[in-house]
C-alpha cells in the first residue's frame, strides 16, 4: 500500500499526550498510532450511516405484526434451547 505524508498538526497538550500512549504501548509509532485512531474514526461514522440508514429504511417499511410475531416466536424458541446452557 502507497502511503501519502500529510502534515498534522497537534496542541503541545495532545502531543504529549499521544506521545506518553506511545511509550506505553507496544512499540507502535506516533504515525502508526494516529492511523490506527483515524482507522477506528473512519469506521465508526462508517456504522453510524449505515444505521442511520438502516433506520430510515425502517421507518419507511416498518415490520408488519405477522413479521414481529415471527420474531418473538424464534427469540422464545431461542430461549428456551439455550437457557439451561452454563456460560
Amino acid at each position: 500500500m502507497v502511503r501519502k505524508q500529510v502534515l498534522l498538526q497537534l496542541s503541545d497538550e495532545l502531543l504529549g499526550r499521544l506521545d506518553k500512549v506511545v511509550a506505553a504501548g507496544d512499540g507502535a509509532s506516533r504515525s502508526a498510532v494516529v492511523r490506527e485512531a483515524v482507522t477506528k474514526y473512519i469506521v465508526e461514522k462508517e456504522n453510524e450511516e449505515k444505521d442511520r440508514q438502516w433506520i430510515e429504511g425502517y421507518e419507511r417499511m416498518p415490520l408488519t405484526e405477522e413479521e414481529l410475531g415471527e420474531l418473538e416466536m424464534s427469540a422464545r424458541e431461542l430461549f428456551e434451547s439455550t437457557k439451561d446452557d452454563e456460560w
